[in-house]
């Protein structure tokens, strides 16, 4: 419940006898201000509690409203002129809820919440940016990387997303003249910790290449100090730490902009996997409708439990005007035949699959026609996903994949640097060796368009190269 960001002073907070009354504000989502407005039945049918306990914290709570409302009335005439739409739907916040009109003081509170609820929503308007290190891959991107909202770098094991995370931990910490916003970052790891040593290097790297265009107090932004790290052994940290320990430190910092997690699928991939016993089970003949049920009841948790954790985390990006980038694993979606009268619809999920994850026209295309037909389609198609599933991604604004693949190129003749390798040695006797070939591709954005640059991972980080 709210009640703390709205009066965290009152003393009903601490009151042991309200704590389930608490807890079933946060499942239904029912705030301080539901309480003041709304009548003791409509709390009682949304909460499932008793009328008597919803009438006792009601009074209560409009009590301590009262006690404090000369200074919610102060503070109104105090405040600079209002615009007209501010109070307009202030208004309307009223004439929706009539009764209101006979409590002047509950009235007042109503009118201070919503200008303060408009003025929030002003962060809307302050959305900046800062560069990515790159300027090719800021011009992909429009700018670079956006603040009040969520961007996911999603790809296979070793295909750079590490390496791009600790770019951006540095690149925040730069001038906003230099395309940066002058802010420290939050590092949460949760496959290991902080690679302090390739910091460092990129640090140092940078300084040396960038030493013909910045001055040298500019050397300055480039700081480890800069950085707050915490690793996140389990779930159960993970969510202390994103729910508790995080609002505190961007509470107590406002210079943080930027919050990185790595990665964030890797705890819930795992703990909120069903076990596969109980898909077993499914099929037998004793409980089979019990069964079925318990494993719905734990997807639909699950579910709940993601769709939370991403909502926790735009609400802080919103209203701290911080940007939250986060790498996420990925895992396969094999095919599944069905018979030659299988016909997708267009607003099925598993049509629309393809466009989300960012798969070639021809894996797309084998989503949409499997049958036992055309298994040709089948031959060369792409299967991975990024994790935590549709629920998730209705959370995200932009969505970057990072790929890896190889191609064979040829070897120098008068060279020697490829001597007793792998690369040296063929059983056709041709000099041919495979290259890693990486791509940065942006999948979907509310900023820029869908579109792709190779890149390479140098001792300067992340740089995009041409072909």
């Amino acid at each position: 419940m709210d009640l703390y960001s709205e009066n965290s002073r009152s003393k009903l907070i601490d009151k042991e006898e309200f704590s389930l009354l608490f807890d079933a504000c946060v499942e239904n989502k029912v705030t301080t201000i539901d309480f003041l407005i709304l009548s003791p039945n409509e709390l009682s049918k949304k909460l499932k509690r008793s009328i008597n306990e919803i009438v006792l914290f009601q009074n209560e709570l409009i009590k301590e409203f009262d006690s404090i409302n000369d200074h919610f009335i102060q503070l109104i005439k105090t405040k600079n002129e209002v615009s007209i739409e501010n109070d307009k739907l202030a208004q309307d916040t009223l004439i929706n809820y009539p009764n209101i009109s006979k409590q002047p003081d509950i009235r007042s509170n109503i009118l201070t919440n919503s200008r303060q609820s408009l003025k929030s929503n002003q962060h809307y308007n302050d959305i900046q940016h800062f560069t990515t290190g790159d300027p090719k891959i800021d011009q992909l991107l429009n700018g670079g990387i956006y603040t009040h909202e969520i961007t996911e770098v999603f790809g296979e094991s070793s295909s750079g997303k590490t390496q791009f995370l600790l770019q951006l931990s540095l690149n925040v910490q730069l001038g906003i003249e230099k395309g940066g916003l002058d802010g420290s970052c939050v590092f949460i790891t949760t496959e290991g910790d902080l690679p302090t040593r390739r910091l460092e290097d990129l640090i140092v790297e940078n300084k040396k290449y960038k030493s013909y265009q910045f001055e040298k107090n500019d050397f300055l932004y480039y700081s480890q100090e800069k950085i707050y790290t915490v690793s996140c052994n389990d779930l159960i940290s993970q969510d202390h730490i994103l729910n508790v320990q995080l609002p505190i430190l961007l509470e107590r910092n406002p210079n943080i902009k930027l919050v990185i997690i790595d990665s964030i699928s890797h705890h819930m991939r795992v703990e909120l996997q069903i076990p596969r016993k109980r898909y077993n089970n499914l099929n037998t003949k004793t409980h089979p409708k019990s069964n079925f049920d318990d494993m719905y009841r734990q997807i639909q948790d699950n579910k709940k439990y993601i769709d939370n954790s991403a909502e926790n985390l735009l609400k802080l990006s919103h209203k701290y005007g911080i940007s939250i980038v986060l790498s996420n694993q990925v895992s396969d979606k094999p095919l599944k035949f069905y018979n030659n009268n299988y016909c997708p619809k267009i607003w099925d999920y598993e049509y629309q699959l393809g466009w989300l994850v960012g798969w070639n026209k021809r894996s797309i295309k084998a989503r949409q026609c499997r049958n036992n037909r055309n298994n040709s389609y089948t031959l060369k198609v792409e299967t991975q996903v990024p994790n935590l599933g549709l629920t998730w991604s209705n959370h995200v604004s932009t969505r970057i994949l990072l790929s890896k693949s190889y191609k064979a190129i040829p070897l120098v003749k008068d060279s020697n640097q490829y001597r007793n390798t792998d690369a040296s040695e063929n059983s056709e006797g041709n000099k041919t060796f495979w290259q890693i070939r990486r791509n940065f591709k942006v999948i979907y954005s509310r900023h820029c368009k869908n579109d792709d640059i190779n890149f390479v991972i140098t001792r300067r980080g992340v740089n995009s190269v041409f072909d």
